[in-house]
C-alpha cells in the first residue's frame, strides 16, 4: 500500500474570498483529502476539503497522479472529476477513501479508468452522494479482491446497474457495501455472478442503525430480488444481516428463512 505518511504540505495564502483555478505542476505522486495517513485519525486538510468543487486534467496534458491514497477524502464540495485523471494509477494496488464524502453528481466510467493493479475498493465511494454510477467504472479493475464499504452510506443512490462487478471475478468479500444506502430501489438480481470466490457477504444490503448508523432509517427501500447468494452456501462462510431491513425485496422472506437477514 502507498503511504501516506510522507507528504509536502503546500500552502497558499489568498486576499480575498472567491473561485480560483488551480494547476498542478511536477512531481505529484498522490493528492491527500486528509493530512498524513488516512488509517490513523489523520486531520483533514481544510483547505481542500471546503474549496474543491472540480478536477481536471489541462488540454494536451498527462495526469502526475500514480496513486489513489484518500485524495479526496472528505472533499465535500466535489462534485465532477474529468476524464485522464487518475489514468497513471497503473502500479496503485489499494483505492481507500478515495472519494469518501464527496457529493459527486455521478461516478462516470473514467474515475479508476488506470487501475489495472488494484486489489481493494473498500471504503472507495463512501458516503458520496451520486445518484448513478456508470456500469464501466470498474471494468478494467479485474484483480479486485475487496470491496467492503466501497458504496457505504451513499444514500443518494437510487439503482445499481447491471454488469458493475462483472471484471471481479476474483472478488472475496463485500461486505458492508451498500449498508445504509436507503433510497436504493433496485438491484440486480445477477450482480455478483462472476464472482465465484465470494466468501464474505455480511451486511452487504443491510438498512441503517446498524453498527452506529444509527441516522439512517433501518428499512431499506430496495423492492426488487436481491442477489440470492444463499444458493452458494456453504461457500459463503459470512453473510450475518445481508438482507437486514430489505422488508420490501420480493426474495426477502426467503432470505430471512436460510438466516441471512
Amino acid at each position: 500500500m502507498y503511504s501516506a505518511r510522507k507528504y509536502i504540505t503546500v500552502k497558499h495564502t489568498y486576499k480575498q474570498k472567491g473561485v480560483y483555478k488551480v494547476t498542478i505542476k511536477g512531481d505529484c505522486d498522490n493528492l491527500y483529502g486528509y493530512d498524513g495517513d488516512v488509517n490513523k485519525g489523520a486531520k483533514l486538510s481544510s483547505t481542500l476539503v471546503n474549496s474543491l468543487w472540480s478536477i481536471n486534467v489541462p488540454k494536451d496534458s498527462t495526469s502526475p497522479l500514480k496513486y489513489a491514497y484518500g485524495s479526496f477524502f472528505g472533499c465535500e464540495n466535489l462534485r465532477h472529476v474529468g476524464y485522464g485523471v487518475f489514468h497513471n494509477i497503473t502500479d496503485c494496488k489499494e483505492v481507500p477513501h478515495l472519494y469518501d464524502g464527496a457529493i459527486l453528481s455521478k461516478i462516470e466510467p473514467w474515475m479508476l479508468y488506470g487501475g489495472k493493479k488494484i486489489q481493494s475498493i473498500s471504503y472507495t465511494f463512501e458516503n458520496c452522494q451520486m445518484l448513478e454510477i456508470d456500469p464501466d467504472v470498474f471494468k478494467n479493475c479485474t484483480l479486485v479482491t475487496n470491496a467492503e464499504h466501497c458504496f457505504h452510506r451513499c444514500d443518494s443512490l437510487l439503482s445499481i446497474p447491471s454488469g458493475l462487478f462483472d471484471s471481479m471475478t476474483k472478488l472475496k468479500t463485500v461486505n458492508t457495501c451498500f449498508t445504509s444506502c436507503t433510497r436504493l430501489k433496485s438491484v440486480p438480481k445477477n450482480l455478483f455472478d462472476n464472482c465465484l470466490e465470494l466468501n464474505d457477504v455480511s451486511k452487504c444490503f443491510c438498512g441503517g442503525n446498524v453498527n452506529g448508523d444509527t441516522s439512517y432509517n433501518p428499512i431499506m427501500a430496495i423492492s426488487d430480488f436481491l442477489p440470492p447468494l444463499w444458493e452458494r452456501k456453504p461457500q459463503i462462510k459470512n453473510f450475518s444481516l445481508y438482507a437486514h431491513g430489505c422488508i420490501n425485496a420480493k426474495n426477502y422472506k426467503l432470505a430471512a428463512v436460510y438466516g441471512w437477514a
